[in-house]
């Protein structure tokens, strides 16, 4: 049965360390669970054990690179599945956004309500253009729908108005056209218009 030989502290990541059996590299592993195992040199390594330990290796990395792409920005639970499934297996990743949605550092909901506000105060998105960049992004329909319920439909007017005055295109079916584009419906559009004359 093989023997730990050697356990060495990792110098890219500190919090990781690298195990060696029989003087040979076995896996690596977070520091949290090497103090949960009680590791040592000298310990002999059953094949379930080693088999764990791989497990949590592979867990560990998982978690990890979730929490890198989360340094970017917040995520859908979607968008993570999505980009941790190029490296990693489904029961993997599974137990990863398990962690990360009982922290709180995923959760669908907050996660689309700052989106769709971001977009809605600085990108002059529409409501409908909100829902279909919400979908994309994984999002469930009952959470969209109440993400939506909550937004302020005034700022969505704002953006509106404030696209009509950027445009060249200042009244009559152009302006229309190009607001119906760009995905607002035909109750804001035609307040934009009537706000628009009111101002001349």
């Amino acid at each position: 049965m093989p023997k730990l030989t050697k356990i060495v502290a990792q110098t890219v990541n500190a919090n990781r360390v690298s195990l060696f059996a029989d003087g040979k590299f076995l896996t690596g592993l977070d520091r949290f669970t090497w103090s949960q195992l009680n590791l040592k040199s000298g310990d002999e390594l059953t094949p379930q054990l080693i088999a764990r330990l791989k497990s949590e290796d592979t867990n560990s990395k998982c978690y990890d690179k979730a929490l890198k792409l989360l340094s970017f920005r917040p995520q859908s639970s979607y968008e993570l599945r999505q980009k941790l499934s190029k490296r990693f297996a489904d029961d993997v990743i599974k137990l990863t956004l398990g962690r990360l949605v009982k922290t709180g550092l995923v959760d669908d909901e907050k996660f689309a309500f700052i989106w769709a506000n971001e977009r809605l105060l600085t990108r002059q998105r529409s409501v409908s253009h909100l829902i279909a960049e919400l979908r994309q992004k994984g999002i469930e329909r009952s959470i969209i729908q109440s993400v939506i319920s909550k937004l302020d439909r005034g700022t969505e007017l704002d953006s509106a108005i404030s696209l009509a005055q950027k445009s060249p295109r200042k009244s009559g079916e152009k302006l229309r056209a190009y607001l119906a584009r760009r995905g607002f419906n035909y109750s804001v559009i035609r307040e934009v218009e009537r706000q628009l004359q009111t101002q001349k």
